[in-house]
């Protein structure tokens, strides 16, 4: 069964993964970049969203701090009022053609807990707007302006936890590449191939073997050690609406298989590992709960959080099985509209 998290994400949204309105739309099932980076790096953009409902912000350009009005027990210790509980700052830099963010988060303490960099090779580079940063907004698609980027999340020692590398592989800028590694192994590719007849994206899995230790509270090893293999998705100019899923062999899968075996070779075997990584280092900021403020669509809002915590938490899982079931009920019986401005 594919990610839940995708599957909310998709039951309230559309998503077309074209580069261009003239390209053949590869199926809405399939992740996007985003969609990817978000299975590890959602846990810390909801922790960073509900700071602010929870805490005291002090605010400048590049600068958000959270404090307390009262004593906050966090890493087994209790803070008096007004310490700093959370600093997040972001830096932009623009050196050439390139165009570097960095987002630094600290925990409890005002220590160092994880750094965000995000390099761009290209043109027309802008900082993340004060909005953006503070939530810890950030998009992984390559634009047409970039030739290349990197991402990297660190730990305060400055190890990478996860890296990301996008790329153009010609001047047309109709086919990309992407790679994804832990702990600097690489373990899946993503090429995205658009041509007047055919779309194509092909999926390639490599093996690592990798250790993450964070001395004294935390040490992970995982080996998948397996050959290299891929996996390809096509949609054809002659067939748009019949895409063809397609194993290691070649062999022809039904979408929900071909989702079975990616969930597992790329969320489970891979991002979940990262996920891992990043859901130890939440335990350098403050605790945080959602609380109810009432007005217009409450209930709507907090069903939808209370199914993420399910999912981030991975706790009664089939109840959001359900629950997405109802949500996709009630607006094909108009319960539910959606005025939202179009993408």
């Amino acid at each position: 069964m594919y990610s839940l998290n995708k599957f909310l994400f998709l039951s309230i949204s559309f998503l077309s993964l074209s580069a261009s309105g003239t390209d053949l739309a590869l199926p809405q099932a399939l992740y996007s970049i985003d969609d990817l980076v978000s299975e590890f790096r959602s846990p810390l953009k909801t922790k960073v969203e509900d700071l602010k409902k929870n805490y005291r912000a002090r605010t400048s350009n590049n600068l958000v701090e959270y404090t307390s009005h009262e004593k906050v027990n966090c890493l087994f210790v209790e803070w008096e009022p007004d310490s700093i509980l959370t600093r997040i700052e972001y830096y932009f830099r623009v050196n050439g053609n390139e165009g570097l963010d960095v987002l630094r988060y600290s925990g409890c303490g005002d220590n160092l807990n994880l750094v965000e960099k995000f390099l761009r090779i290209g043109v027309n580079h802008q900082p993340l707007s004060f909005d953006e940063f503070s939530r810890g907004q950030l998009s992984f698609e390559l634009k047409k302006e970039w030739e290349r980027y990197f991402y990297q999340i660190q730990n305060s020692k400055g190890e990478n936890l996860f890296t990301l590398s996008g790329r153009w592989l010609n001047a047309n800028k109709n086919s990309s590449l992407y790679t994804f590694s832990v702990r600097d192994q690489e373990f899946l590719n993503v090429r995205y191939l658009y041509l007047p007849e055919e779309t194509r994206v092909t999926y390639t899995f490599i093996g690592f073997d990798i250790v993450y230790h964070y001395a004294p509270y935390f040490k992970k090893a995982e080996k998948n050690d397996h050959n290299t293999f891929s996996f390809n998705v096509l949609v054809k100019k002659s067939e748009p609406m019949n895409p063809l899923f397609l194993s290691s062999q070649d062999t022809l899968l039904s979408q929900n298989t071909f989702l079975q075996y990616f969930s597992y070779w790329a969320i489970n075997n891979g991002l979940g590992i990262v996920k891992s990584f990043v859901d130890f280092h939440l335990y350098w900021f403050p605790p945080t709960e959602f609380v109810n403020t009432g007005g217009q669509s409450q209930r709507f809002i907090n069903e939808l959080r209370l199914n993420l915590n399910r999912i981030l938490n991975n706790t009664n899982v089939n109840l959001v099985e359900v629950y997405l079931r109802k949500l996709i009920e009630a607006v094909e019986n108009g319960l539910i509209s959606d005025r939202r401005p179009p993408e």
